[in-house]
């Protein structure tokens, strides 16, 4: 961190902020005793932190640094702040501590903790004491155009009263409310610097004596823009509305312009996907209301923001929508561990938790080591028990399997097979790859039956595609950069064919009608992988049936190598180092395949820049004069 903020005071700027930097939405169960939550936010540096139940009706908790860890406000309660010594303890530079308040912390409850940090042109906290004044002028830091305010009094009873740039002249909405805006005079007049306050208006925002505080969001549209707050309006029953944000959001929270609808929020990390496919919802809370999560369809993310089916939430009128969005996490790795690691692991045969995986997973995939089965596939962006095979059937809506994502692993539930990723007393590999910038990505689209361009959030062109349809039955189609114009199948053996160039750009890439990668109202799902330096690598190798040394500029090994042939045919090889890398033996799987793990080969060795192939290794992974294209991770 000294370092980049020494580069950017020698560049004459400020140090860029990463979304990682400034919010995260932490899901844990409650233990009933402290707790040290490692968010790897800096809440020294100024902090509101949100905090919700989610197994049962229980009240929100805000706490925030201007007013200090022991003042608890509830937003779906007009109550003045209370003082809680047992709620959040303590704040550190890479997280905050919670206490046995029940609300909070109830053993085998669970939650989510929102936490907001102080930047400009994100979020800002600013407590002051009324004086009664009919227009005061207050500072604040933003530092840009502020998209919300949300005014409390702290000393008294009061409402949440809510300002949204999106709102017509003087007026505001109440948080703890479900009503539609109201017509009062409060005119906030925010400027990159200051906003205004009134004595006369609402429930009074400047009353003499009383404190207050203000929660101050920004919106900003810029391409490093990390949050945006604005509307959209519905006027009918039918088709789907797209709210372009330019970028994927993990955070939503919603509310729409007219009485009897909730201020509801949504957040990946509690389950908010792509529900396109039947047999998957949307986890719901509402800041208004002291309910548990909910589940609906209403809104579901896309790579570009976020989109609604107008018939699952049009009231029958026109209705505006006023939102509040939060940019998904977009700090690039700094090593290979912060975006793939692996697991060992022996089913249950029961509901399950895998843990260690050392950071929040996007994807899981699920391979049976000891008798034939086939590899399994979730991710996050589909949602719970959404399972693939690598083979041609859609995707399973289940009962059993992965049901739900953490922040350190995922969690299995059910007991018919669970999609041979936890059958009793057999052992798996779990692989785990989180999306990042530069490195892998994840996106779903629907087809249109003509050739599309789907963007994504990769932030460089990708260079390796795999996608399948996931509403009906299909193959793997996967192409690499090593030759655009060709494409193989993972579920296949077959040489990869020539079929015509798969554009691509660090935006957007090209999914053709021909072959089936856009199939009028079929859904899809696309993982996308690049070569960044030190960390992942996307290469190509012609073999030479000797020792063949392949450098991915590691400086520590690869822990985990695909390899397939493409001029013939050949298995989809994987390895990783938690089965092992090492020379003499190197167990391997097979993606396209169901035949067990296969050991007591010496096919692949570590080298520090990537990885070897043995004088031993097959055709099919090392013939002479063969072209083979890998991807592997430090």
């Amino acid at each position: 961190m000294l370092a980049n903020k020494l580069l950017a005071a020698m560049a004459g700027g400020e140090e860029k902020l990463y979304v990682d930097d400034v919010f995260s939405a932490y899901t844990r169960t409650g233990t009933g005793a402290d707790v040290t939550v490692t968010t790897d936010i800096d809440m020294t540096k100024g902090y509101m932190l949100w905090s919700n139940g989610r197994s049962g009706a229980t009240d929100h908790a805000i706490y925030d640094s201007a007013r200090g860890v022991t003042y608890d406000l509830v937003s779906n309660s007009t109550a003045a702040q209370t003082t809680q010594t047992t709620g959040l303890k303590s704040v550190s530079s890479t997280g905050h501590t919670v206490g046995s308040l029940a609300k909070m912390n109830t053993s085998s409850a669970t939650y989510v903790d929102w936490v907001f940090r102080k930047a400009p042109k994100f979020f800002d906290v600013v407590t002051y004491t009324g004086n009664g004044d009919a227009s005061r002028v207050l500072s604040h830091a933003i530092d840009g155009t502020v998209g919300t305010i949300i005014i409390k009094k702290t000393s008294t009873t009061s409402g949440w009263m809510t300002w949204h740039r999106s709102l017509s002249a003087n007026h505001i909405l109440y948080m703890n409310t479900t009503a539609a805006s109201i017509a009062d005079g409060f005119n906030p007049s925010p400027t990159d610097t200051t906003f205004t306050v009134q004595s006369s208006v609402g429930d009074g925002c400047n009353a003499s004596g009383v404190t207050y505080v203000a929660y101050l969001f920004a919106h900003d549209t810029g391409t490093d823009g990390l949050i945006q707050c604005g509307s959209f309006t519905v006027s009918s029953g039918t088709g789907t509305t797209e709210v372009n944000l330019g970028w994927e959001p993990q955070f939503l929270l919603t509310k729409y312009n007219m009485a009897g609808y909730n201020w509801n929020t949504y957040d990946s990390y509690r389950g908010w996907v792509d529900t396109t496919n039947a047999g998957n919802v949307n986890a719901r809370l509402s800041a208004n209301l002291s309910n548990g999560e909910a589940s609906d369809k209403s809104f579901q993310p896309s790579a570009t923001g976020f989109r609604m089916a107008n018939s699952a939430v049009y009231p029958g009128s026109p209705v505006t929508i006023l939102y509040l969005a939060i940019r998904r996490p977009n700090k690039p790795p700094t090593v290979g561990t912060q975006v793939y690691n692996a697991i060992a692991r022996t089913g249950t045969g029961a509901a399950a938790t895998v843990t260690g995986v050392g950071f929040a997973p996007d994807v899981c995939w699920a391979a049976q080591r000891d008798g034939a089965s086939e590899t399994g596939r979730w991710d996050r962006l589909r949602g719970g028990l959404q399972g693939l095979r690598f083979n041609t059937d859609p995707e399973l809506a289940g009962t059993a399997g992965v049901n739900a994502f953490t922040m350190d692993g995922v969690s299995y539930v059910g007991t018919s097979g669970q999609l041979y990723s936890n059958i009793g007393s057999f052992t798996y590999i779990n692989h785990f790859f989180k999306r990042a910038p530069g490195v892998f990505d994840v996106v779903c689209y629907t087809g249109t039956g003509a050739t599309i361009q789907v963007p994504h959030n990769l932030g460089v062109s990708p260079e390796l595609i795999i996608l399948k349809q996931r509403s009906a039955g299909g193959d793997w189609w996967t192409s690499h950069s090593y030759n655009t114009a060709a494409y193989g199948k993972v579920n296949s053996t077959a040489a990869f064919s020539v079929f015509s160039t798969w554009n691509r750009t660090t935006t957007t890439f090209e999914a053709d009608s021909g072959n089936g990668f856009s199939i009028s109202a079929g859904t899809y799902v696309a993982y996308l992988f690049a070569t960044k330096a030190g960390i992942s690598k996307c290469g190509s190798y012609t073999g030479n049936a000797t020792t063949n040394t392949i450098d991915c500029g590691f400086t520590t090994g690869a822990r985990f190598v695909l390899i397939k042939r493409t001029d013939s045919t050949g298995d989809w090889y994987v390895w990783d180092t938690v089965r092992g890398i090492i020379a003499g033996n190197d167990p391997y799987l097979l993606l396209n395949s169901t035949t067990a793990e296969v050991t007591s080969t010496d096919y692949i060795d570590p080298v520090s820049t990537g990885f070897e192939l043995s004088s031993t290794a097959p055709a099919a992974i090392n013939a002479s004069g063969g072209t083979f294209i890998y991807l592997a991770f430090a």
